[in-house]
């Protein structure tokens, strides 16, 4: 029998935690695996195909979620941003699908958005300690989101993930740097780095290992 990995075991425990202190009809925590990436969720529950898919699209370029991106410190529930309950995300997803009230938590390192938290409600009456709650638990979904979200030591890293990106659309070291904004010595380093956890010694090659093992998906 497979054993699940420790940061779905995580999440599965933080979310039975959340299921028992609120009445959530439906949730899915998303994660954001490496810089500029859409997030895809980990775990989601009681959603109908259609907003599992949502949640697998581009949703940063909702402005309902960049109101959530921009106040991270705090749930936001369909009451605290203007106009979403007569927008189209509510009234044609979420409300067919009997949610009545919903929130969204923005999961933060630094300005480094990781993850979000995505919980609905079949009724407007949520209790009254549901943000106090989700404000306890955010540190601790921050953390596993972090977790999860940094490979291992023998896998690339964040960065040199963005590096091998652009590197794939063929952009030269001096654009990687500007792109970025980091020194073009850096780089290089990374690019060593790459070539040396691929085993290879040219773009092209890191470039096929990359296709090959699937790593800029």
């Amino acid at each position: 029998m497979t054993t699940p990995p420790p940061t779905t075991v995580g999440a599965e425990w933080l979310i039975e935690l959340t299921r028992a202190a609120l009445p959530t009809a439906a949730g899915a925590l998303c994660l954001r695996p490496t810089t500029g990436a859409p997030m895809r969720p980990l775990i989601t529950w009681g959603y109908r195909e259609a907003i599992r898919r949502f949640l697998s699209s581009p949703i940063e370029s909702e402005p309902a979620f960049r109101a959530v991106v921009a106040d991270p410190g705090r749930p936001l529930f369909w009451e605290d941003i203007p106009g979403f309950r007569g927008g189209p995300t509510a009234r044609s997803l979420l409300a067919p699908a009997g949610f009545r009230e919903g929130t969204s938590m923005a999961l933060t390192r630094g300005d480094e958005l990781i993850g979000a938290m995505h919980l609905s409600f079949d009724t407007t009456q949520v209790p009254s300690h549901a943000r106090a709650f989700l404000a306890c638990l955010r540190p601790q979904l921050i953390e596993l989101s972090r977790s999860a979200a940094e490979p291992p030591s023998t896998a690339l890293t964040r960065r040199e993930l963005d590096v091998l990106r652009l590197l794939a659309d063929g952009a030269t070291n001096r654009r990687i740097a500007g792109t970025l904004g980091i020194a073009l010595s850096t780089v290089g380093s990374h690019v060593e780095h790459i070539y040396a956890k691929l085993g290879v010694s040219s773009r092209a090659a890191a470039v096929a290992a990359a296709a090959r093992d699937r790593l800029l998906r």
